[in-house]
């Protein structure tokens, strides 16, 4: 399953502390999702900056989710160099907006 749209506004927490996914609107199911470089590497390059977003000014963290997530589903390598592209568009335009410079180490650089 490939979605572009991860997002902490797409989940809820049951009372039980379990995260459940809502809204797969954009989700797309597909075999092979390293056919599909660009929407995969769309996908990991939200989902790292949502998480950098929301645990900042910590840049650590992120760096470690990245990797974690690396090694768990072994994304091919144009879909990481699609997230990094993915990623440092957003930074950028987050500093434009807000002048916060959120600088990101990942692991695949």
């Amino acid at each position: 399953m490939i979605d572009v749209d991860h997002g902490l506004v797409n989940m809820v927490v049951q009372p039980s502390g379990r995260p459940v996914r809502l809204d797969f609107e954009l989700a797309r199911q597909v075999g092979w999702p390293q056919l599909f470089t660009g929407m995969y590497g769309q996908m990991l390059g939200h989902l790292i900056l949502l998480h950098a977003f929301a645990v900042q000014p910590d840049t650590d963290r992120p760096t470690r989710f990245a990797a974690r997530l690396c090694e768990r589903l072994h994304p091919p390598q144009r879909a990481l160099a699609q997230a990094g592209i993915y990623i440092r568009k957003w930074v950028k335009v987050q500093f434009e907006t807000t002048g916060i410079d959120t600088r990101l180490n990942l692991p695949w650089d």
